[in-house]
Formats: structure tokens, sequence, C-alpha cells
């Protein structure tokens, strides 16, 4: 009997929950639409199918652990679910999770894009770390409508509002010229 068949059998899948092989280089690992990773190996003395618990990044996204030419290596849910349903990920595009909930791996909520496509959906859902939630921040919104308004009255040069502020002369070029802060 096929592995795919004995794990169906088995009573292992959810209601609806479709299932399939990951590539050669992941022997005994299958993945389903529902975001799930399904080893079929020898443990513990028997062959059986398994769920694999995922763990948390610590960024939202969730990886298994998984045993590949006897090396363990870690590898994330959502690459893994679409690399099963769609294949290897084309040049220039990488994961996208739809519903910007990156534990949420569903095949239904994900799918190959480029990074733009990924950054806009981040601004789109309002998670973009820019401005004041830059962990780099110098800088308030406040200030930076301070450094601008000054600049525009024409009594304050870039290197005396650098120094004021303390930033960098190019950083103060680029809040006035609107390269950085856009949003504000």
């Amino acid at each position: 009997m096929e592995v795919l068949e004995k794990i169906r059998k088995s009573g292992i899948l959810l209601d609806n929950e479709e299932i399939t092989h990951l590539p050669d280089r992941f022997s005994g690992y299958f993945v389903t639409n529902k975001g799930r990773i399904i080893s079929y190996k020898k443990w513990r003395g028997s062959i059986k199918p398994r769920v694999r618990k995922p763990q948390n990044n610590g960024n939202g996204y969730r990886f298994v652990a998984m045993t590949m030419d006897g090396n363990r290596v870690l590898k994330y849910v959502h690459r893994l679910v679409l690399l099963g349903f769609e294949g290897e990920c084309p040049e220039g595009k990488e994961v996208r999770h739809l519903n910007n909930d990156r534990s949420d791996n569903r095949l239904c909520n994900i799918e190959y894009a480029t990074h733009i496509k990924n950054i806009s959906d981040r601004n789109r859902h309002g998670t973009h770390n820019k401005g004041e939630r830059h962990n780099m921040v110098k800088l308030t919104k406040e200030e930076v409508i301070e450094i601008r308004d000054k600049y525009g009255t024409g009594q304050y040069t870039q290197e005396q509002l650098a120094s004021e502020y303390d930033i960098s002369k190019p950083n103060v070029s680029f809040i006035v010229n609107r390269r950085t802060w856009k949003h504000i």
C-alpha cells in the first residue's frame, strides 16, 4: 500500500484535509493544505504517521524540526506547504501570508509573491516597521515635523539641525527631502 494511502487510512487527517509528499530531499515528510507537517518514519520502533509539532520563531513564523540525511534541520512551515503543493519557489519570489497572520500556514492563506507585494501587504495591514516603530529610530514624529518646519524657515542649515537633534547631516537631508519618514 502506498504511503499516502496508509496516512489517509490512519485517521490522522482532519476533515477536508488534503495531503501531498514533499520532494525527495525531504524523504518521509508530507504536508497538508491545512498547514500541517506529517512524518512517516521509524520512531520508537514502529513506522507510523505523526503530526510534527511546530514551534514559534519569536516573530510569529512557525517552524518544524526535521531529519535530512541524518541531520536535524529546522524548516519554516509556510515554505514547506507551498513547496509541497506549488513546487519550488520561483526566482525573485517569497512566501506571502494573505491575512497577515504569520502562524496561519493553510494553503489558502499563502502564495508565492514578489518582495514588493509582500511589503505592500505590510503597509496595508499596518505592520510595517517604519517611523517610531522602527527598531533603530532616533527621532519621534514630532521631532521630524520640527526639523522640516525649522529647515523650511530658511533660518537653519542642515548641519545645525543635525547637531541639534544628534543625527547625521545626510539623515537631515533625507528627512527634509522626504526620502525617509515619507508617511509624515
